[in-house]
């Protein structure tokens, strides 16, 4: 029953999108954080502050795409999961993916918006609460699954 904490972890994860993921900071040392639907699907950020006027274009965002993907997929494993080796493994395999690309993210974003420099995106609050949420899901499905393998193992033993 555990494995269902790692589903609701890895939806959390997912969830968190929701939230700032990344800004930048501008030259007079404010944060700018961007709106995560319009960095994932693509479109126009203006952000009028102090006089000056900041504008960023995204472009539609396929990485990020495929890693919410993984995390959905993750997720389902969860449920699916319930005294399956085979599930939970593959649980804990995609929820330490989807983890250590969340990494990558503000590589990701440079990468696919040219404009952008990613030595100047800043981590967003979204960013933090993804791979806290990510990186749980990983160690509950990881533990999840050496408790069902030693399950099976005691029940085919005897």
């Amino acid at each position: 029953m555990v494995i269902y904490l790692s589903a609701v972890s890895m939806l959390l994860a997912v969830l968190s999108f929701l939230f700032p993921f990344v800004g930048e900071a501008s030259a007079e040392g404010e944060v700018f954080y961007f709106d995560s639907l319009k960095v994932v699907f693509g479109g126009d950020v203006e952000i009028l502050s102090k006089g000056y006027l900041y504008s960023y274009q995204f472009s539609f965002n396929l990485p990020f795409v495929v890693i919410l993907f993984v995390a959905l997929i993750s997720m389902m494993a969860a449920l699916a999961g319930r005294n399956s080796v085979q599930n939970t493994g593959i649980c804990s395999l995609l929820s330490l993916a989807t983890t250590i690309a969340f990494g990558f993210v503000p590589f990701i974003i440079a990468s696919t918006n040219q404009s952008i420099v990613e030595s100047s995106l800043i981590r967003g609050p979204g960013f933090y609460l993804a791979v806290i949420f990510g990186s749980l899901s990983f160690v509950i499905s990881a533990i999840e699954f050496f408790f069902c393998l030693s399950y099976w193992r005691k029940k085919t033993a005897f």
